[in-house]
């Protein structure tokens, strides 16, 4: 199985140098190249999420746009239909958005374009290459993501408790991506990838993202069959509750094992901090306070426009409390109410259903992805900067590929049945006309 890995990520090399050289390049940067040093400053008075546009997203664009040049991967109708109802939407809200200023558009279009190119190239490159190319280019990412984390954690581990996080993330980010290496690890039996995954899972000390890693696998029988695509079976049942089973007692270990070693650092799992979301249900209650006092309009306040919500003392005043500081809303369903509006349910309505049909269709690897990202975004809101919406774009991408070419070969066998039965039918009726004829 690891050498099978490795000549995947070599064959992704070889086919897609330019997309491996920009994405690794800007997975690997640190994050001083990244944020400028007024970075505290920015959150704090800008009145929206601002994309930190740098030379590599130049280079990113180029590569990705002659690397699908050169392999030929168009994009798809429905991948091409949500992305213009996404940039549609993201314009409509901006355009009816209240004291709208230039940087807010130009920095929309960048965040915009980031998650376009990446989503569309790893869609393209798993219908082209297959889906243990792209899951192998992602494992690398990964890998390089974790390297960059093993170096953070040694040069702040006093000043962050012992917490792991990748340069350019944050922990909860750099929890959840760990969480989709060991989603691809579990379907395709990369027990090696599944543990170190987990060791970095469990370092980042994310209760949000463990949480949900534990109901995403005890929904999902990701281990059904080796392409994620389960067939009827009797042994179903016994091999999901034996993968949650493992993975549970794989997490709690390791959980236990880096407690005791790292002293007072481990899970909050105090009962009265969770009844409070860790401070989140404060920021929620703002939100719906918002929602219904009229202070939003119908096309929202604009695309990633909701941080000046934090800095309005008139609103934090009347709506909330003066100790709710925060830089968004820890919930992409609130940023999506409050940014986007009515224009927001369409997107989540495309999202819900590619949960359902390939959960329904036995898709369960693209459905546990689809599925993951919607629990961890709806209480962990990440996708706002550089590396966090390029690598989720990314992930995404690589669901959607596998979806829609699933669906494309469920349509090509129910056509090849359909002509077979049509000929069927003509052969049993040509005889009897046949004598039919001779009779008369």
């Amino acid at each position: 199985m690891k050498s099978h890995l490795i000549q995947h990520i070599l064959t992704c090399i070889r086919k897609t140098p330019l997309a491996v050289f920009a994405l690794v390049a800007y997975v690997s940067i640190p994050s001083s190249l990244i944020y400028p040093e007024d970075y505290f400053v920015i959150t704090r008075t800008i009145p929206w999420f601002v994309s930190y546009f740098n030379t590599l997203d130049v280079v990113l664009f180029v590569s990705l746009l002659l690397t699908s040049a050169l392999l030929r991967l168009s994009p798809t109708r429905q991948g091409t239909g949500f992305l213009l109802l996404g940039f549609a939407s993201i314009m409509t809200s901006l355009f009816f958005s209240p004291n709208l200023q230039s940087g807010a558009v130009f920095d929309a279009l960048i965040h915009f374009c980031r998650f376009a190119f990446v989503f569309s190239f790893a869609s393209g490159l798993t219908r082209s290459l297959g889906p243990r190319q792209s899951e192998s280019f992602y494992l690398m990412i990964y890998a390089i993501l974790c390297a960059s984390a093993v170096v953070v954690y040694h040069l702040t581990f006093e000043t962050m408790m012992g917490r792991i996080y990748a340069s350019g993330m944050g922990v909860g980010s750099f929890a959840q991506v760990s969480v989709v290496a060991c989603i691809i690890a579990i379907v395709r039996r990369q027990y090696v990838v599944l543990a170190v995954s987990s060791v970095f899972l469990v370092l980042t000390f994310s209760v949000t993202s463990t949480v949900m890693f534990i109901l995403v696998v005890s929904c999902i029988p990701l281990i059904a069959s080796r392409d994620g695509v389960s067939s009827d079976s009797a042994q179903q049942s016994l091999r999901h509750l034996r993968q949650v089973f493992v993975v549970g007692a794989l997490v709690a270990g390791i959980a236990v094992g880096a407690s005791s070693m790292l002293g007072d650092v481990g899970y909050n799992l105090k009962f009265e901090d969770a009844a409070e979301g860790h401070g989140r249900k404060v920021i929620w209650m703002f939100a719906l306070q918002l929602l219904r006092s009229g202070h939003v309009g119908v096309c929202g306040l604009g695309f990633f426009r909701t941080t000046g919500c934090f800095q309005d003392n008139q609103l934090l005043g009347q709506y909330a409390d003066h100790s709710v500081d925060n830089q968004h809303f820890h919930s992409i369903i609130f940023e999506g109410a409050l940014g986007l509006g009515v224009l927001c349910l369409p997107l989540f309505w495309m999202l819900f259903r590619r949960i359902w049909v390939t959960y329904w269709t036995k898709q369960y690897l693209p459905c546990a992805i689809f599925l993951f990202f919607l629990l961890t975004q709806s209480v962990d809101f990440t996708i706002y900067r550089p590396k966090e919406l390029i690598v989720w774009a990314f992930i995404l991408g690589i669901a959607d590929g596998q979806f829609i070419e699933a669906a494309k070969k469920v349509s090509e066998r129910r056509k090849v049945g359909s002509t077979m039965n049509m000929n069927s039918q003509r052969r049993f009726a040509m005889p009897v006309l046949n004598g039919a004829g001779r009779n008369g």
